[in-house]
C-alpha cells in the first residue's frame, strides 16, 4: 500500500511543469509569517515549499490515512513537524480558530474540476480565508475536443477479442471510466472548444455543465474526447 501511494505521488512530483508552476506561484504569493491552508496535501511537498517561501505555519490537510501518516514523517525527517498542523480529515469539515492567509490545493483531476476541486474551494474560501486572502491557483480553465487515439482504439478492440473471448458488456452499458494518456494535436478532430473558465475567487455557481458544439475537419474514427486544463 505504501509503496502504491509513493508510485502515485511520485507521478506528480516528477511533472516538471506542475512542480515549476506551483513552486512560482507560492513563492511569488505567500509572504512572510503568512499561515497556510494545503488541501489535499498528499506526501506535504506543496506545505514543504510554503515554508520554504515564508509561511509561519501550514495547517495540512489529509483524509487518505496511509498518505496522512507519510506526510507527518516526511515532516519530522525535514525538522519542520512544529510548524505544520497536520489534520485527517476533508477540508469541508475542517475548522480553524483563525482563518488563513492563502489557500493552496493540488486537488485537480486529469479533467481539471473532476475531484470536486470547485465545491471544495468554495467552501474554503467562504470559511476558511481571511478577506484579501489568496488562492493558488486562483482559476482553471477546461478544453475538450473529439479525437481519434489509435491506442485507446486498440484497447477496446483488444478486450472486444482476446482469444476469442468477448471481454466487454454492449457498449451502451459499460462505463470504461476516463482514461489519463496523452492526446497528440494531432489526434485532434476539432478546433478545442473551452468547457469551463472558473474563478475561484469568485465563482459561486458550484456545478459546471454545457452543450458543446464541434465542427469536425477530418474524415476519421471518434474514439472519445480529448479533456485537459
Amino acid at each position: 500500500m505504501t509503496e502504491t501511494i509513493i508510485q502515485n505521488h511520485a507521478i506528480l512530483i516528477k511533472d516538471k511543469v506542475r512542480m515549476a508552476a506551483y513552486k512560482k506561484a507560492i513563492t511569488n504569493t505567500v509572504q512572510e509569517g503568512d499561515v497556510v491552508l494545503d488541501i489535499g496535501c498528499g506526501l506535504g511537498v506543496l506545505s514543504l515549499i510554503a515554508l520554504e517561501a515564508g509561511a509561519k505555519h501550514v495547517h495540512a490537510v489529509e483524509v487518505e490515512p496511509y498518505t496522512f501518516s507519510l506526510a507527518k514523517m516526511i515532516a519530522k525527517k525535514n525538522n519542520v513537524a512544529d510548524k505544520i498542523t497536520f489534520h485527517k480529515t476533508f477540508s469541508t469539515r475542517l475548522k480553524l480558530k483563525e482563518r488563513v492567509d492563502v489557500i493552496v490545493s493540488e486537488i485537480f483531476g486529469n479533467l481539471g474540476l473532476n475531484e470536486n476541486a470547485l465545491p471544495v474551494l468554495a467552501d474554503a474560501r467562504n470559511r476558511l480565508l481571511k478577506e484579501g486572502g489568496r488562492i493558488i491557483p486562483g482559476s482553471t480553465k477546461v478544453w475538450f475536443s473529439p479525437c481519434e487515439h489509435k491506442d485507446w482504439e486498440f484497447t477496446l478492440d483488444l478486450l472486444h477479442n482476446t482469444n476469442g473471448l468477448d471481454l466487454l458488456p454492449d457498449d451502451d452499458f459499460v462505463d470504461l471510466g476516463t482514461p489519463s494518456v496523452i492526446i497528440k494535436n494531432d489526434e485532434l478532430l476539432a478546433e478545442p472548444a473551452k468547457f469551463a473558465d472558473v474563478d475561484f475567487y469568485k465563482e459561486t455557481d458550484l456545478s459546471v455543465s454545457k452543450v458543446m458544439k464541434f465542427e469536425v475537419v477530418r474524415d476519421s474514427a471518434l474514439t472519445g474526447f480529448a479533456g485537459w486544463f
